[in-house]
């Protein structure tokens, strides 16, 4: 008898890990397929895409001779490469509430502002930089030129 009751316990023992995990499993799908739809409200893949040809385009004015090793690169870029290199980091910072108001905000008149200005407040600050960075380089460089002297 006490046999029997052994293997009882031992099947809803693992019926019960077998439920959590398919439970467990499915909650993380759900939360992947929200967070490729924050992904896809943000236009976070597009960012990702203009910042790429960005960088494409600064190595062509230094080197036009790497034209081939660019076309090669270019096949080789996947959208959905990128994407799922974001979904781990969405993941890890983001709760399944977080995306869901994420998502809400981002379909909103105002989310949608914020994504369709990004672009260009992201080359605006990249700008600002620079520029402050060569302000201080300048200012350094003067200072260091009078201790010298």
């Amino acid at each position: 008898m006490s046999l029997n009751r052994f293997y009882m316990k031992r099947r809803l023992f693992v019926g019960f890990v077998i439920f959590n995990f398919s439970l467990c499993y499915s909650q993380s799908e759900i939360k992947k397929e929200k967070i490729l739809k924050l992904i896809e409200v943000t236009g976070a893949n597009k960012l990702g895409y203009q910042i790429f040809d960005n960088i494409i385009n600064m190595i062509k004015d230094k080197n036009p001779l790497a034209e081939e090793f660019i076309s090669e690169i270019k096949k080789e870029v996947k959208p959905e490469g990128l994407t799922e290199l974001y979904i781990p980091i969405y993941d890890k910072y983001y709760t399944e509430e977080d995306v869901d108001n994420l998502i809400k905000f981002y379909q909103s008149p105002t989310g949608k502002k914020v994504t369709s200005v990004m672009p260009e407040m992201l080359n605006d600050s990249m700008e600002a930089g620079k520029k402050w960075g060569e302000l201080l380089a300048q200012k350094i460089i003067e200072k260091l030129k009078k201790e010298n002297k």
